[in-house]
């Protein structure tokens, strides 16, 4: 007697379930380290991007309804929105550059700006666990990419 061969639907089958599992197992990442750019990107940089200018993280960057943002001078005050951060890397330590509902950015911890705003960030690493991931420069709990 010959030895029969499975029906070639359960051969398929098989076949297409193993490749499912190859290409589940290839989307996992057994490490959580960031993989370095090549240089970092310009927002990344200690200072607010403001128009063409970069201004400092003590006096900001002012915007005006109908008007080009601009660096304030020491001791000057913004008649509009004023933009202190734009990212964590202007904050220091245990804080977060807020995008505040009301216009404008200040560095609060995670938790006030929650309550008050979007948490700003340039990697996922720059959001708490509770947002973990950074889309369009904002934390939020997933990602929508269409």
């Amino acid at each position: 007697m010959l030895p029969m061969s499975p029906p070639i639907d359960m051969v398929v089958r098989s076949f297409v379930f193993g490749l499912v599992l190859a290409l589940f197992a290839a989307c996992q990442s057994s490490s959580s380290a960031p993989i370095p750019d090549a240089a970092p990107a310009f927002d990344a940089a200690v200072g607010v991007m403001c128009a063409s200018s970069v201004c400092s993280t003590a006096t900001g960057c002012c915007s005006v309804t109908g008007g080009t943002p601009s660096c304030l001078a020491s001791g000057q005050s913004c008649s509009g929105k004023l933009m202190m951060c734009d990212g964590p890397e202007d904050c220091g330590t245990g804080m977060s550059c807020c995008v505040l509902s009301a216009g404008g950015t200040s560095c609060e911890t995670a938790t006030q700006c929650q309550a008050n705003g979007t948490i700003a960030c340039n990697s996922e690493m720059d959001c708490p666990g509770e947002l973990p991931a950074c889309c369009n420069h904002a934390c939020t709990t997933e990602c929508s990419f269409w």
